[in-house]
């Protein structure tokens, strides 16, 4: 509770504009960011005459983009985040994506925390939380039918880049409405993957069973966070599988 209301406390930087000290923690917290998108890969930069010409030939396939910038509290020390993220309501295929179902993901019901919660009480199994870091970016490729996909750079600018230079996103980037969705599908087939089985009643709650199919396992998911607890050489190779997919 005390993690969940520090993050609902924490105050958004501007992108630029601030004393230097503050500004330079930023900049390198953009560099940080903007390097794990190139290495997934969820974007290509285009420069010089390519730049040009794609901003001449494709004009109605950008889509905004901005960094959000946080000052994050983890044990009793402060860093500051940088996301990029895309501004999805400017998206050209927005009203297609919303025709064809993509902008809904399920996420954790009430009830289902509820009983993972009992679950682990009753069997005395320890509560283990997760956060999957850079989620949506696991999600792969965009898909074909909605590419090409060119984004302009934000406010404040990306450290290293020319302001003429053209981000051409190739992957699933925080801010596209279809990749909540997209991670989902993702998460689901790695956890179904490796042996755990989707509630009939919840599409986020999973029950891991061993070979001689009793319950040593229960896990729910609620967009990048997971809470997760069992016992057992079943559940401690699935947990395995699990950190090995999503580091």
């Amino acid at each position: 509770m005390s993690a969940f209301l520090q993050k609902r406390l924490q105050k958004e930087l501007p992108p630029s504009g601030n004393p230097a000290e503050l500004q330079a923690k930023i900049n390198d917290a953009k560099s940080a960011e903007w390097t794990t998108l190139l290495e997934k890969p969820a974007v290509r930069v285009w420069t010089g005459n390519k730049a040009k010409t794609i901003r001449e030939k494709h004009p109605d396939r950008f889509i905004g983009s901005r960094f959000v910038i946080t000052e994050k509290t983890e044990d009793q020390s402060t860093r500051i985040k940088a996301r990029w993220c895309l501004q999805g309501h400017l998206d050209p295929d927005f009203r297609k994506k919303i025709d064809s179902g993509l902008c809904h993901s399920p996420t954790l019901s009430l009830l289902a925390r509820s009983l993972i919660l009992q679950v682990l009480a009753s069997k005395k199994w320890t509560m283990c939380l997760g956060d999957i870091k850079g989620a949506f970016l696991e999600a792969g490729p965009l898909q074909k039918q909605f590419t090409p996909l060119f984004a302009k750079q934000p406010v404040g600018g990306i450290p290293g880049l020319n302001e003429q230079d053209v981000i051409e996103v190739i992957g699933n980037v925080y801010g596209a409405n279809d990749a909540p969705l997209n991670w989902y599908q993702t998460f689901d087939q790695a956890v179904t993957a490796i042996g755990f089985q989707r509630s009939q009643f919840d599409n986020c709650l999973y029950f891991l069973r061993d070979s001689q199919g009793e319950l040593c396992a229960v896990l729910g998911a609620h967009v990048d966070d997971t809470i997760v607890g069992g016992q057992g050489p079943t559940y401690d190779h699935a947990v395995a599988e699990l950190r090995a997919r999503f580091p």
